[in-house]
This record gives structure tokens, C-alpha cells and sequence, in this order.
């Protein structure tokens, strides 16, 4: 386990007399020895939402707004930088409608609820309210609201231009209250469902305070010294310097120490400190490529012993945007190698394709043409991005019956091709409520059957011949004309060279060796270049076979 470096005796003798330091104006005492307790009780709430105003857009990592308005009038505009998501995510927003049991006296003046809960920003996101009713400045207490017990917490807001902007750390849901500061008073260390949303609570308190204070003229209004040396070191002690301490244990306890590090900076950075943090910045990076094998190593397992394949690639993604985001460079690069071999290793897929048609003739009788492939799918990495899923195999025309053709002896020829599979890949949901593992919903699989070159060897009163005659590949395509993708001609840059490609969802997920099967019987009154009705049915089987 990493040791990270102690206090001084300077640094532990100002903890101890955390209950003497000053406030943001060196008037009020900060007693904190409530909030770095554990065991403190919080202040809950209970709240109901709009849902008829929620809304609801895509963030990409390049940033973006979404705005709600509430039944009041009051209008919500969340803004995301560009660099403080880790990948595109689906946000929602929904104003508050009421909220019960906030120790402030004049109660919710105007909240919202985000999902996904807990998101981390990397970059500070920033919610602007503008309200319906006008509150005093004096008034405006910013909150937030967070975890399963409704946690009340105080969040870090600036007031600019008569818009209330609450600065976002990481999802909860965020508002004003109606009230004055003195009335958190007697609740102040509670504020936070944990030490480290105490502390926080407490320094955006502060931060609330002085700009209160600048706001109605004071111009001497500031945090002072101490009272950022005494975050600083509070925070680090209580929060920071464990979780530090512990990130080699696992990959949870690893991603929790860079999120608490990049929180803990977001919030001096709030506080007009980013200076605080010298001298850690160091420690954590040297600490990143072991959480990162920790991470890859544990995904790796679960996907080799659990067939959980879904999670393997966001967690390489997530690794390596939070490098990105963190400056990390070429430092990291045999990590991010060994990240691609374990997960060329633990993708391995066998996918069993079979198929059979049969044509009627206008004479009565009938044409049957069966094919098979086995497609070893491997995961192939890329220089330009993490990598793709794809194989190719023979397509083996095991049985051809031309039937039969009134007064002449047909014999058929089988002639196989190459089935391709351009990508395998999944529609998955990350973040399922019911399963920590998340949940993976169907199976996109991109392919190519190829074309089977079928022929006949015709004898006749009238003379001999021999006839190209392919019947599966046309039977088949017509078959499934409903099944290409919009974009087949792009085909993710696979180039099939004209053969039609087709895209397979609507899977039945298995989740073991037997990963997943798909099955389809089809039926129509033509066929591609032969009269009479026509029948084909078949299967996918997807065998996962990690090493």
C-alpha cells in the first residue's frame, strides 16, 4: 500500500484547533468536529418532481447545454464544458415541484433533479437558474440534494447579472432555498451524507457567505487564509489521504481516489486555491497505472469467468479519457497496451451461422440449398481507435437439390463463399439500477453471408449443358432485404466489395459459453430469379471463448 506523506506537526497542531479557526471573514468560529464524524446523523429531505417539464438531450464530450422550465415559469439551463464527460451521456433534467424538511425558513425556492445520479464532472458543469419569483440576494442559500437517503448538502453558486448559477462537481439534485445562512447554523456540519460532502458543505458556506457580503458592497469580503489551509488540510486527512492510501486494493477503491482528487481540486478551484493542491499532483499520478492494470485486471476476470463482455472496452475508454483529462501521456502507453491484449484475449467469439431455402417449382417439384459457417470473431485493435470485433470463414454449401425439370436428369453442384462478419458489437445499459454489472441488451451483429455459386449439370432429349444456377444467395438476400442497415454502404469501412451486408439485432440473450442465438423462419410467394413460393429459415449461434 502506498503511504502517502503526513501532516506536519505545524499542519496537525491548526487541525487541532479546528474549532478556534476563523470563517470566511475572520469573525465566525468553525467547529468541523461534528462533520468528520461518520457516524453524524445528516439532514434529509423528501421532494416531489415534475415530470411534465423534465427534458431530456445527449451531451457530447465537446459539451453542451439542456434546459427545462418549470410550471412556474422558473427556467433551468444546465451548461457542460467540453472535457467534463468522459463519454456521450443521455442527461435529464426535472424541476422540483415541492420539497419537505429543509431547515430554512422560507423553504424551496426553485430545484432540479439530474439523472444520471452521481455522474462526476471533470470540468465544472454550471446550472443557471433564473427564477419566477425574484429572492433577495441575501436569501438565496444554494443546496443540493444526493444518494438514495436524500442527503441535504450545500453547493458552491455565484450570482451574476440576477441569475443564480450553481457550479457542479458531480450529479445531485440542485436549487436555491429561501432562507438566511444563520438558519443552517445549528445544522451546519450535518449538511453532507458523508465527511467528504460535509466539508464540502461547509466551504461552499463559506464561499456563499463572502459573495453575500461583496454583493451588498463589502469589498473586503474574502476567504481567508487560514481558513483555506484549514480545508486543505482537513480535507486531506479526513477524505483524501485514505482513500489514497487504500486505491491499490481494488479498482473501485482506485477510481474513488481519483474522483475524490479531481473533485478536491474542482472545489479549490471554487475557492480561488488551485495552488492548495502543489505537491499532490504527483502522488496521484504516480499511483494511476496501477489503478489502471487494478481496473483492466478485474474487468478482464469478469469477463473471462463471468462471460461479462459488455463492460471490457468502456472501461479501456474510461482509463484512457481520464488519462486525456488528468495529462497523462505517452506514461501510460504500455498500460493501455496491456489493457488491449487482455481484452484481445477475453473477446473471443465463435459465431455458428446455418441456413437452408427451398424454392417450389412451377412443376411441382422443389430446389433446397443449405449452407453453414463457422466465423472465429477476434478482437483486432486500431492505431485511430480502441479496435473492432470482426472474422470471416468459408460459407460451406453443404447440400444443393436443383430438383427436377420434366424429361431431363439434373445433378447439383454445391458452390460455397465467404461469410464476413464486419463487427460485433452490443447495445448495453452501464448504468442499470438492478444489476451493478450493468446489463447488456441485444447484439448488433454487421455481416456478409457472401454468395454461394450453386450449379446444375443438365441432361436432356434435346442435349447436355452445364448451368450457373445460384439459388441460396438470392433466396436469401430477398429474404432479408429488411435487415440493411441504412448505412450499409459506409459499412464501417469494410468494403465487401458490393456483396450485400445485412445488420442482426433482436438476439436472445444466454449469457454463457452459449452466449446468445438468434432464430427466423421467412416466407414468401417469389424468389430472386425462380417462380413458385419460397422458405428459409436458420439460426446465429454466438459462443463466447475467452482465454
Amino acid at each position: 500500500m502506498r503511504t502517502t506523506a503526513s501532516l506536519t506537526a505545524a499542519a496537525l497542531a491548526l487541525f487541532a484547533a479546528a474549532c478556534a479557526l476563523p470563517g470566511a471573514t475572520g469573525s465566525t468560529p468553525l467547529d468541523a468536529s461534528e462533520a468528520i464524524n461518520p457516524a453524524t446523523e445528516p439532514v434529509r429531505v423528501s421532494f416531489s418532481i415534475d415530470d411534465s417539464h423534465a427534458a431530456s438531450a445527449e451531451i457530447p464530450v465537446e459539451g453542451g447545454t439542456l434546459t427545462a422550465t418549470g410550471a412556474d415559469g422558473t427556467r433551468f439551463t444546465l451548461t457542460v464544458p467540453a472535457g467534463a464527460l468522459l463519454e456521450p451521456t443521455t442527461i435529464t433534467m426535472t424541476p422540483i415541484a415541492s420539497m419537505d424538511g429543509l431547515p430554512t425558513s422560507g423553504g424551496l425556492a426553485a430545484a432540479v433533479e439530474f439523472q444520471p445520479e452521481g455522474l462526476t464532472f471533470y470540468e465544472i458543469a454550471t446550472l443557471t437558474i433564473d427564477m419566477a419569483e425574484s429572492v433577495p440576494l441575501e436569501q438565496q442559500i444554494p443546496i443540493g440534494v444526493s444518494g438514495a437517503e436524500n442527503n441535504l448538502e450545500l453547493a458552491f453558486a455565484d450570482v451574476q447579472s440576477g441569475s443564480f448559477r450553481v457550479q457542479l462537481l458531480h450529479f445531485s439534485s440542485a436549487g436555491v432555498a429561501r432562507g438566511l445562512l444563520a438558519d443552517l447554523e445549528p445544522v451546519r456540519q450535518r449538511l453532507g451524507g458523508d465527511v467528504e460532502a460535509r466539508l464540502k458543505s461547509i466551504a461552499a458556506r463559506e464561499v456563499a457567505f463572502v459573495r453575500q457580503r461583496q454583493l451588498s458592497g463589502d469589498t473586503e469580503a474574502n476567504l481567508t487564509p487560514q481558513f483555506i489551509d484549514w480545508y486543505v488540510q482537513t480535507f486531506r486527512e479526513n477524505v483524501l489521504n485514505p482513500r489514497l492510501d487504500a486505491a491499490e486494493e481494488s479498482c473501485a477503491a482506485g477510481r474513488l481516489a481519483l474522483l475524490t482528487y479531481v473533485e478536491f481540486q474542482r472545489s479549490l478551484q471554487l475557492l480561488g486555491a488551485p495552488q492548495a493542491l502543489e505537491g499532490m499532483s504527483q502522488l496521484v499520478l504516480d499511483l494511476i497505472p496501477t489503478i489502471a492494470r487494478q481496473c483492466i485486471t478485474e474487468e478482464y476476470e469478469i469477463c473471462r469467468d463471468d462471460h461479462v463482455i459488455h463492460r471490457m472496452l468502456p472501461a479501456i475508454l474510461e482509463i484512457e479519457r481520464q488519462l486525456q483529462l488528468l495529462g497523462m501521456g505517452a506514461a501510460i502507453d504500455q498500460v493501455m497496451s496491456e489493457a488491449r491484449e487482455l481484452a484481445a484475449k477475453c473477446l473471443r467469439f465463435e459465431l455458428v451461422f446455418e441456413s437452408s431455402v427451398t424454392v417450389q417449382s412451377p412443376f411441382g417439384g422443389e430446389s433446397r440449398s443449405e449452407v453453414e459457417a463457422r466465423v472465429q470473431i477476434t478482437f483486432v485493435p486500431d492505431s485511430a481507435g480502441l479496435g473492432v470485433l470482426r472474422g470471416e470463414a468459408p460459407l460451406n454449401n453443404n447440400a444443393y437439390d436443383p430438383g427436377d425439370f420434366p424429361g431431363c436428369t439434373i445433378t447439383g453442384v454445391p458452390g460455397g463463399g465467404t461469410f464476413t462478419v464486419g463487427s460485433l458489437s452490443w447495445d448495453a445499459s452501464m448504468h442499470d439500477p438492478t444489476n451493478e454489472l450493468g446489463t447488456l441488451n441485444d447484439i448488433h451483429l454487421r455481416y456478409s453471408p457472401g454468395e454461394t455459386t450453386e450449379s446444375d449439370n443438365m441432361n436432356c432429349p434435346t442435349g447436355a449443358g452445364h448451368t450457373e444456377s445460384p439459388l441460396w444467395s438470392p433466396t436469401y438476400g430477398g429474404m432479408h432485404a429488411d435487415e440493411m442497415p441504412e448505412d450499409f454502404s459506409s459499412a464501417e469501412g469494410l468494403g465487401f466489395g458490393g456483396v450485400e451486408e445485412f445488420l442482426a439485432i433482436g438476439w436472445e440473450i444466454l449469457g454463457g459459453d452459449i452466449y446468445a442465438t438468434r432464430e427466423w423462419t421467412h416466407s414468401q410467394s417469389g424468389s430472386a430469379g425462380r417462380a413458385g413460393s419460397a422458405q428459409e429459415e436458420g439460426r446465429f449461434v454466438l459462443f463466447h471463448h475467452p482465454q
